[in-house]
């Protein structure tokens, strides 16, 4: 019998729970789906085979997402109602977007929304409360705001994290419906206090009670930093391989640095690996100061036991643009200070000669490796420090069991 004081949950996810699947989503459900009678997975994924440990009360299913010919088209269903002429009104009042570009984006937004709706209608339970989120805010979102308009009694929450809050990392520098999503979601979460505010200017939307922050967290891994050898300094870099994560840069940092040796392990693949696996045999090959691996993708299970088997001294992250990593979340909660580039909501998480060591976000190699070299020349007792506030830092923000009993308390308030 279900229980009716408790609401359902409905999770749009990536690949969650299957394989590549997003461990916060894990870490975050593990918490939450104690607050629902059912949750009820849709992933984008087209896998077969879970890959995590779902919740007793949680099922999953693919939404097999595939736009064949007319769903293209969808879009024109829309074309005489208020949602696509106010989006296409509020593009032509952008200044710096690509007009054509966001257009189409518009349009196939639209369409892959209205063939999510018409997968997700057929979840509705008319006796039941149900919660629709979105893990990630797009045309899922856009397909809880057009499955509230038929069924009101709903409610709808959308996630947002970096690439989609902000518009500068698009092509077409911008994103759909972000003005309706504003006005509609229940609750339109932030991860970052540095994403919500991004836009609010956008939106210049100053007092919607309805977008708030609400940091993610990583679950407890130590008590206690554990201290490290003085002999080999070590540092990892943990990401996609995608231009924006910049890994030739550590590359090219290491390249001039002569005095000591370094052991640097990179944790993650992507588009780029051949070009900079070469970089890295071509600038790093010759060096015998440098000891370089790259792991490719391991599961994050895998990741965390590698971590703590292998302490590393830093995490360092060079990044054009980010939301707040949760690899810098990981790294502080083991007690591992961290070097990155302050962009986007990195400088919530990184404090500058506290916790780690912030970069300017358009450091040049030498400046990266200058801060590389002072980490690395730390006494025992003020490196030992730098522990410590990481470890609080994780402590006192992205403690996982804290950040997402708060969030559900408001969600279930809604």
């Amino acid at each position: 019998m279900p229980n009716k004081t408790k609401p359902d949950l409905i999770l749009l996810t990536d690949n969650y729970p299957y394989e590549g699947y997003e461990p916060f989503v894990n870490t975050e459900l593990k918490i939450i789906s104690s607050c629902f009678n059912q949750v009820t997975i849709r992933s984008l994924s087209g896998s077969l085979e879970t890959a995590a440990d779902l919740p007793e009360n949680a099922t999953t299913q693919s939404l097999n997402l595939v736009m064949h010919g007319l769903d293209k088209f969808r879009w024109l269903k829309h074309l005489g109602s208020s949602l696509f002429w106010g989006e296409l009104y509020f593009n032509l009042r952008l200044k710096k977007n690509h007009k054509i570009l966001a257009f189409k984006e518009i349009l196939y937004t639209l369409s892959e929304a209205d063939l999510i709706f018409a997968k997700l209608k057929t979840l509705i339970q008319f006796d039941r409360k149900q919660i629709f989120y979105s893990y990630w805010t797009d045309s899922r979102t856009l397909a809880c705001v057009l499955l509230k308009r038929k069924y009101k009694n709903i409610k709808i929450i959308s996630r947002a994290h970096g690439w989609d809050v902000y518009f500068y990392r698009h092509p077409s520098h911008y994103l759909p419906f972000r003005k309706l999503f504003s006005q509609k979601l229940d609750a339109f979460i932030f991860i970052s206090e540095d994403g919500l505010q991004y836009t609010r200017t956008m939106l210049n939307s100053f007092k919607n009670g309805r977008m708030i922050c609400e940091y993610l967290g990583t679950e407890k891994i130590i008590d206690h930093p554990t201290p490290r050898s003085s002999n080999l300094f070590r540092i990892y870099s943990c990401s996609n391989l995608f231009p924006l994560k910049r890994i030739h840069l550590i590359i090219d940092a290491l390249s001039i640095i002569d005095d000591f040796e370094i052991e640097w392990q990179h944790y993650g693949t992507g588009p780029l690996e051949k070009m900079i696996k070469q970089t890295a045999l071509q600038k790093l090959g010759g060096k015998s100061n440098i000891h370089y691996k790259f792991n490719g993708h391991i599961s994050n299970k895998t990741l965390i036991q590698e971590l703590l088997n292998n302490p590393y001294h830093f995490l360092i992250n060079v990044s054009e643009t980010e939301g707040i990593p949760v690899t810098m979340m990981e790294a502080m909660s083991m007690g591992v200070p961290v070097i990155a580039t302050n962009v986007g909501g990195v400088n919530e998480i990184v404090q500058d000669n506290y916790n780690g060591y912030l970069l300017d976000s358009a450091s040049t190699p030498t400046q990266i490796a200058m801060v590389i070299c002072g980490a690395k020349t730390l006494s025992v007792p003020d490196y030992l420090q730098l522990q410590n506030n990481a470890l609080n830092t994780w402590r006192e923000k992205y403690n996982a069991q804290i950040n997402y009993t708060r969030f559900i308390k408001h969600v279930l308030k809604m």
